[in-house]
This record gives C-alpha cells, structure tokens and sequence, in this order.
C-alpha cells in the first residue's frame, strides 16, 4: 500500500467532514426568523406561557446565542466532539445522542444487509448476463431487473406489506421484534429481528438489485471487447483467467457506487421505515422535521454524513488495493 495515498485520502476525509461540520452549524441559523419563538409557537398551543427566560433556555439548548459567532461555532465543535448534539424538542427530554443510539443500529440493519446481498447478487447476475449475452441466460439475468427499475420503492414495499401482511399474513406488518422480547444476543431475540426486518430487508434489495445488475453487464460487454482483452485471447490465457481479469476491472465502478449508495440508501429507508413503522434514524428524522426539532435534525444529519464518509473512505482505500494504477 502507497502510505502517501493512504494518508492523503485521510486529509480529504477529515477536510470533508469538518465541512459537514459546518454546514450543519450554518443551516439553523440561516432559518427565517428565530429557531426557538418557532418551536414555542407549537408548543404554546398547549397552553404553555412564552417568556424570555424559556426562549432563552431553547436557544442554548439549539446552540444559538447573543456570543460572536466563531465562539458558537467552536461551542459548536466541542459539543460535537464530545457527543453533545443537545436535547430533543419532539421527545423532551431525551437527549439526541440517546435517539440516535437507540435508532442507528436498527437503520445500518436496513441499509447494510440489503445493499450487500443486492451488491453481490446484481454483480453476479450482471457478470453472467455479460459472458452470456445474447442468450436465454441474458435475457433471464436481466428481464427480473428490469422490471423492478420500473418500480418506486415505496410502491414496492406497500405491494410485498398488502401480499405478505395483510392478504397472507407471513410476516409482521410493523415493529422491530416481538411485543414481551427484552432486547439481548440471543437465539430468540435474533430469530424475532429478522423475522421483523425481512420485508423491509427484501424491499430494499430488490429495489437496488437492477442498478448493479445492469452497471456490471455494461462494465463487462465493454472490456471484454476491449483490445487487451483480445490480445489476452490471442495469447491462449485460459478462459478461466480472461473472465477474473474482466470482472475484476468491470466492478471497480460498482464498487465506487457501493460507497455513494450507502448514503443515497438512507434516503430509501426513511420511506420503508415509514411504511412498516419500523424503528430507525429516518423514523426520528420524519418526526424531527414534522417537528421543528432542529437538535435532533442536525445531529441525525451528522452522523448520516460521517457515516457516509466512512463508507466512501473504506472503499477508496478497497479501490487502491484492487487497482494498482489509482494508488500511482
């Protein structure tokens, strides 16, 4: 491994998160008006009194004060670092870092297993489809994928609840794990969690299969048309060898998308954990929005954002090692 490429995508990372940092600082301070007289508007509706001292108490808790902005946004820094994200307005008085513990493991659930079976199982289809091209096999790989572009997520997850919860009731319609199950590594409870997050699991992967499916078939007709791949054939490399040359360079785009979709897959799962009522970040992004819960927004959208950049570093790091040219 070249330690300069190493670390100078270290610096790239740490640059853009600091960036991150600062968006999310300037955002609820570029809000029309005063962020704290908008959430005791809603609040007064029921019945509460508005003082100075309240609004006062709201604008430290979102980090807003009458302090030059640069101590704010250093204020701002440490409370992030610390992880410090406030309190919660919609689920007073909990703190943000306990939403986002509690939440955060149930929406990688959601994001990780299915983009991984969806990633290797759309690469694999899209590799066959590729080498068999022009053939019942090719027309087999694709036909499913294509059918399934065609289809909004959200649409798919309210056909497989109305098929498999409703009409057929197989599978739970809403929660995470069975109502009297105390949360803990054990058989059952892990049976329960699977058996909860299997449609919105299966939702997703058959909402992101056909991109794989297709950008590898794509990838693959390319360079095996390509003249290195020819000369390779003309030289009597084995069959064997040409095919792993092939896909090994064909996935290197997938594999830079595999870290972008993580990011994009939190998107997709705020609408599935809607629909199935399941728990997760993009359940308690919704609320915080609906409720101009600008803490919780602010620290959900932080860690989406470095969960993102973690993401796309890893695989940086994955394509240099795969990719002897990207490390030069």
């Amino acid at each position: 491994m070249n330690y300069k490429y190493f670390i100078s995508k270290i610096i790239y990372f740490i640059v853009l998160f600091f960036v991150t940092l600062t968006i999310g600082f300037v955002i609820p301070r570029l809000i029309p008006g005063n962020p704290a007289e908008a959430i005791i508007a809603r609040i007064s509706q029921g019945g509460a009194i508005v003082t100075p001292t309240l609004i006062k108490s709201i604008d430290a808790e979102l980090g807003l004060s009458n302090a030059p902005i640069y101590v704010q946004y250093f204020n701002y820094l440490g409370n992030v670092f610390h992880g410090n994200f406030g309190v919660s307005i919609t689920y007073f008085p909990a703190t943000v870092i306990s939403i986002i513990d509690y939440g955060l493991p149930w929406t990688l659930l959601l994001i990780i297993v299915p983009l991984v079976i969806s990633f290797y199982v759309g690469n694999k289809l899209g590799a066959l489809a590729a080498l068999k091209r022009a053939s019942y096999i090719d027309a087999a790989s694709t036909v499913i994928p294509m059918f399934l572009y065609g289809i909004p997520a959200f649409s798919l997850a309210t056909i497989l609840l109305y098929i498999f919860s409703i009409k057929f009731p197989i599978f739970p319609s809403l929660g995470a794990y069975s109502l009297g199950l105390s949360p803990g590594f054990n058989a059952t409870f892990i049976e329960s969690v699977l058996y909860h997050a299997f449609l919105p699991m299966l939702t997703l992967t058959l909402g992101g299969l056909s991109g794989w499916v297709f950008g590898m078939r794509n990838n693959m007709v390319t360079i095996l048309n390509s003249n290195y791949m020819k000369y390779m054939d003309i030289m009597g490399i084995s069959n064997r060898l040409i095919k792993k040359n092939a896909t090994k360079n064909a996935i290197l785009p997938n594999l830079t998308s595999f870290g972008i979709s993580i990011g994009v897959s939190i998107t997709g799962v705020i609408f599935i954990q809607e629909i199935f009522s399941y728990p997760g970040l993009g359940e308690y992004l919704y609320q915080g929005v609906e409720g101009l819960d600008y803490p919780l927004v602010n620290g959900i959208f932080i860690v989406i954002i470095l969960i993102s950049l973690i993401a796309n570093f890893i695989v940086e790091i994955l394509y240099g090692v795969i990719d002897p040219r990207i490390r030069r």
